[in-house]
């Protein structure tokens, strides 16, 4: 099944999802490459992480990783809340 959500994002999806939940074991940030977000209304934004810090998003927000401008790599494991 296919849906687009905003005006270019796509999500190939064969079950719904409700929430998206990000655990980070390594630091998270702007020049890392961390998690930046699209709200409902405004521009995008980033999302500092310290390890050990969970992120809830709704699974409509807008999301993506930022350009790494350090080299090293940095990570954050992605659970999806599956509708019933």
């Amino acid at each position: 099944m296919r849906r687009t959500i905003g005006r270019s994002s796509r999500i190939w999806t064969s079950r719904r999802h409700k929430a998206i939940v990000g655990v980070a074991p390594t630091p998270n940030r702007r020049t890392n490459g961390g998690l930046v977000v699209w709200p409902f209304r405004g521009g995008r934004v980033p999302v500092e992480l310290a390890p050990g810090d969970v992120v809830v998003m709704h699974r409509a927000l807008g999301h993506s990783g930022g350009l790494n401008r350090e080299g090293g790599i940095r990570y954050v494991v992605y659970f999806r809340f599956l509708d019933d």
